[in-house]
């Protein structure tokens, strides 16, 4: 029996590391899926005995048996064959961890957490490699690392999910992880800052603003704690470690920037190394200075006012563009311009090597599915590129710069929009934090539609059943079949998710998951070696009303191993102690 669990737990390891391109390979995912279903039936067999149900059993295994409800009672909006092969896998590996809960230890909890620490650094170097040699993105399946979802130049970084948030969540958590280890494990303290590092990068590449909001929450809840309970020595590796890195890893990101136009992996990789060895000595230089914590304490707030005010005052720093290798085409910056406003725009450059290079000023309409795009070209005279136009809409506008190539050399000295300085370089850090929450009040693809998203479900709900939903992907459904000019099929919520799918069950879940996680954080917050759960957990409720919903099955997964490992009372006691 104990091969047979150690088996399960190795599928289930397995299973981690290929899920987020699980779906691009069904006969992988249906094997895998019967082997778990085969050992689970296995061990409860031998185990009923030992194999007791409890409520929160009964509350995880239902969620899967919901989605037949919609059929059931007849309210399905797709057929129930396009639904079955989620069905099955959600009952599947909900079954999967119900079991593992009664069987796991000190030493697989260990496994668990470093394998979702390599997973996320190997998932942070595959999309560079593949820059190298291409022909490996066919393996997997992917073709869209680097993508940009907004159009304000921001290159959010995919990794090999779908969706950058959801690399984000991954980063996030290891970032958790990569701090708990570093305090658990002094022999191998340079490979865990190392992690944290890469991580914290994938991270803030991402450049999730509700991810970055959330793990901000959950490090405040986790200092809070660790200076409530005394816990000193974690307390300074937190607060050590995220101020050494600071100026590194944001030179990174705007390195990151730079090889989204040039894709060198070579002299990023070099940049990274150079970084790291930055953040160590910092590091180092901090442990001295923390002894005398007024003086730490000064100089740390003096650094965050430094990265602050260079964040406001990017405009004027220029853009140098050179030795463009594999992207013809650059996205300069973006701006709003409103409604029947004239408008001129120049462009002040110093040409090194002039090529072919041309300007554009591209008009982008967002209202539809897909966004059409009107441009207006121009030249360039005596190094000053000029635009003038009368604005039709309040819309999103941004400078594209074409025919970019080996030999281009130029830089661009300033931009200004009617006569006033305008920030000119889309690939500072921190200038793309700062430009995302400016576009806020403009941003249709963000903030702005997860409102309209949250309010339409609300309306399908009150329209076509509040109490049974209509199967999986129901807001889909009506996304595609009904004119709501939705860039996005999905409710960006897994609550309204769920709730669209399978009906009132799917807030009670959410509800009682919640309300159970942080009743048995209070009752177990004296539990020492189970604050990197409750971390965990945190960080996955506060994603789960505003997100969640792409790779669903692997956000799923790391709730509810985090819930069972924060609620379960025998693991507390029997276990963590350890």
């Amino acid at each position: 029996m104990k091969k047979i669990i150690n088996l399960l737990f190795i599928l289930f390891i397995i299973f981690l590391i290929i899920n987020p391109i699980w779906f691009r390979n069904s006969e992988l995912i249906i094997g895998l899926g019967l082997l778990f279903l085969i050992l689970d039936l296995i061990i409860i067999v031998f185990n009923k005995k030992n194999f007791k149900i409890d409520f929160w059993d009964i509350l995880i295994i239902l969620l899967p048996i919901s989605y037949l409800l919609p059929y059931i009672f007849n309210k399905n909006v797709y057929l129930f064959k396009n639904s079955i092969f989620f069905i099955i896998l959600e009952f599947i590996f909900s079954l999967t961890l119900l079991v593992m809960r009664r069987f796991v230890t000190v030493k697989k909890i260990n496994i668990l957490l470093t394998t979702i620490l390599i997973i996320s650094t190997m998932y942070f170097f595959i999309p560079f490699i593949c820059q190298v040699w291409p022909k490996i993105m066919g393996l997997w399946g992917i073709f869209a690392y680097f993508g940009d979802t907004y159009l304000n130049s921001v290159d959010r970084f995919y990794g090999t999910f779908d969706y950058c948030n959801a690399s984000a969540l991954l980063f996030a958590i290891s970032v958790l992880i990569s701090l708990f280890k570093l305090n658990n494990d002094d022999n191998y303290g340079y490979i865990y800052q190392f992690l944290f590092f890469i991580n914290c990068l994938g991270f803030l590449i991402t450049f999730s603003k509700m991810l970055t909001i959330a793990l901000v929450i959950t490090l405040i809840f986790l200092v809070i704690y660790l200076v409530f309970y005394k816990q000193k020595k974690f307390f300074k590796i937190i607060i050590l470690n995220i101020s050494a890195s600071l100026i590194p890893l944001l030179i990174m990101v705007g390195k990151y920037r730079d090889f989204l136009i040039n894709l060198n992996i070579f002299i990023f990789l070099i940049w990274l190394v150079c970084s790291y060895i930055v953040y160590l000595l910092l590091y180092k230089l901090f442990i001295l200075i923390y002894k005398k914590r007024l003086l730490y304490y000064f100089l740390l707030i003096m650094m965050i006012f430094v990265i602050g005010m260079t964040g406001l005052n990017v405009i004027s720093i220029p853009l140098r563009i050179n030795n463009v290798l594999n992207n013809n085409q650059v996205i300069l910056t973006d701006f709003v311009l409103q409604k029947g406003v004239e408008y001129k725009i120049e462009l002040e450059l110093d040409i090194y090597d002039r090529s072919n290079v041309s300007f554009s000023l591209c008009r982008r309409f967002l209202e539809k599915l897909h966004p059409q795009e009107e441009i207006i070209d121009t030249k360039i005279e005596n190094n000053i590129i000029r635009f003038s136009l009368i604005a039709s809409e309040a819309e999103y506008y941004y400078i594209k710069i074409n025919n970019l190539n080996k030999k281009t050399d130029l830089k661009i000295k300033s931009m200004s929009i009617n006569n006033e300085d305008y920030l000119i370089n889309s690939l500072l850090i921190p200038y793309a934090y700062i430009h995302q929450l400016d576009l806020i009040k403009y941003d249709k693809e963000s903030v702005t539609h997860r409102l309209w998203y949250y309010i339409d479900s609300l309306h399908i709900l009150s329209d076509y059943g509040f109490f049974i939903g209509q199967g999986k992907d129901t807001f889909a459904y009506y996304a595609s079949s009904y004119d709501y000019n939705y860039l996005e099929k999905n409710p960006h919520s897994y609550l309204f998710q769920l709730w669209l799918d399978v009906g009132i069950y799917g807030v009670i879940y959410v509800i009682l998951l919640a309300v159970g996680g942080f009743s048995w954080i209070i009752k177990e917050r004296k539990v020492k070696n189970k604050i990197i759960w409750f971390s965990i957990f945190i960080l996955c409720i506060l994603v789960l009303p505003f997100d969640a919903i792409y790779n669903i099955l692997f956000f799923r997964v790391l709730l509810i191993i985090s819930f069972l490992l924060v609620c379960d009372n025998k693991i507390g006691k029997k276990r963590f102690n350890k």
